[in-house]
């Protein structure tokens, strides 16, 4: 089973790349707005991500993963991969 199958998967917090987030602003209300969410909620939808440099760097899904780094008791998100070039 490959990462393009579709599929989500956990990966850690630390295993995920932000250098795409320069392309995001930051809104530090919805960051909070958000972990208290996953707090309540849990995680309802995958973060997305793609694979650069044998790493995986998020595209989508930046407020989750702030949040999910302010609860010291989330060490994972849910993930899916795909598969993009550089420029998409």
């Amino acid at each position: 089973m490959g990462w393009n199958d579709g599929v989500a998967r956990p990966v850690s917090l630390d295993g995920l790349g932000q250098s795409y987030r320069r392309y995001r602003l930051a809104d530090p209300e919805a960051e909070e707005a958000m972990a208290g969410s996953l707090r309540r909620w849990g995680q309802l939808s995958p973060v997305v991500a793609c694979v650069r440099d044998e790493k995986l760097e998020l595209l989508d899904g930046f407020k989750r993963f702030g949040a999910a780094r302010q609860i010291g008791a989330l060490t994972s998100l849910s993930v899916r991969v795909l598969e993009v070039d550089e420029r998409t």
